[in-house]
């Protein structure tokens, strides 16, 4: 008999528990094939809530694909859990977030691959599907709070017709969620609030309304695209101190699209590194910042200012512009290492347990 618990976590322990023991017995009477169906059944509830598989994006003209802008892209997200996406703009970072939720901002861009949330594969959604998941299910915070928001319409009718389009609660139930999602992003006296326009906040309180909005269906996964551009620092570690309570509070997964290595740092559990198009490198936080390996990942670190610089030494910057180049390896213009056969060959390896690069410096 499975026990009921009140969490979720013990729910998944007690199914797991209930169907090894089944398994262990039928395995002594039928061999092995029975052991080898436990551990794929244990990987499959195991397994991540968010499944990125080969995705491209390709700019296509007049019906032909011209270019493939985005390159078989792989990406996992677990509950709870914090991923960064980390490159330089134009590495093909905010499409690959769009994308998830096949919302692309030109009809010329095609996706190819799978997203996979909820075992069904969100790029075959019909758009009424696709609607009722954004939002609900999968939330994206756009990069600019004040061309997010309306500006003639008021934060409190832009928060309430979120409630009015998926819930059935009454004006004055709606109005008491509003109140309470901008208390929950701690934003100050919050019923004045209700009457402002974009433009009659700061940008930090734009940002926290979007993270409200974020959090008004309970969503399982928010897509945060340069959360903290253009902030102040002591803004900007409020916003990330706001993930990180929601995350703790209600289990919500993040993806965080960014630059910022500081950023990565602080509040990140794996980080995902892209040049051109393709994933670069990735790893669990700890591993990937102490022991870089992709020169790409290794220049975009160094060149991250330090308080321990030495007074009128220059900047590390790394040399050449970006760009989406048909190479093997998309960082082989700018590589200092580079070998002729990265041209057209390399393999993305796994060097270390949660720690994969791709680079013939590391190939076997």
């Amino acid at each position: 008999m499975q026990k009921k618990y009140s969490s979720n976590r013990p729910i998944v322990f007690g199914f797991y528990f209930t169907f090894i023991i089944y398994f262990v017995i039928a395995q002594d009477k039928n061999g092995r094939v029975r052991y080898i169906i436990v551990i794929d059944y244990i990987m499959f509830y195991n397994c991540k809530m968010l499944q990125v598989r080969n995705l491209s994006v390709f700019q296509s003209e007049k019906g032909e694909i011209r270019r493939e802008i985005v390159r078989s892209v792989n990406i996992k997200v677990g509950k709870g859990e914090i991923v960064a996406i980390v490159g330089e703009s134009g590495s093909g970072k905010s499409l690959t977030a769009y994308s998830v939720i096949n919302l692309l901002p030109s009809e010329n861009l095609k996706v190819k691959g799978e997203v996979i949330f909820n075992d069904e594969n969100i790029l075959s959604f019909s758009e009424d599907k696709l609607r009722n998941l954004r939002g609900k299910e999968i939330f994206l915070i756009p990069q600019d709070p004040l061309t997010a928001l309306n500006p003639v319409i008021t934060i409190e009718e832009q928060l309430s017709e979120i409630f009015y389009y998926h819930s059935k609660l009454s004006k004055k139930e709606v109005k008491e969620r509003v109140i309470s999602l901008l208390n929950l992003v701690e934003i100050d006296y919050p019923e004045r609030r209700l009457k402002s326009y974009p433009h009659q906040l700061s940008g930090g309180q734009r940002q926290r309304v979007l993270i409200a909005m974020a959090m008004a269906l309970n969503p399982k996964l928010i897509i945060a695209d340069e959360p903290t551009t253009a902030l102040d620092v002591s803004i900007q570690k409020g916003i990330l101190d706001t993930f990180i309570s929601l995350r703790d509070r209600y289990n919500v997964s993040f993806i965080i699209i960014t630059h910022d290595f500081g950023l990565v740092r602080y509040i990140s559990d794996y980080i995902y590194v892209m040049y051109g198009g393709k994933v670069v490198e990735e790893g669990k936080k700890e591993l990937l910042l102490n022991r870089p390996l992709n020169p790409y990942t290794v220049g975009l670190i160094n060149s991250v200012p330090s308080i321990k610089i030495e007074p009128k030494s220059k900047l590390k910057s790394i040399g050449g512009f970006a760009s989406i180049s048909d190479f093997a390896c998309p960082f082989y213009e700018r590589c200092k290492d580079k070998e002729e056969v990265c041209k057209s060959f390399v393999e993305y390896v796994e060097v270390e347990k949660d720690h994969k690069v791709l680079c013939m410096k590391y190939q076997k």
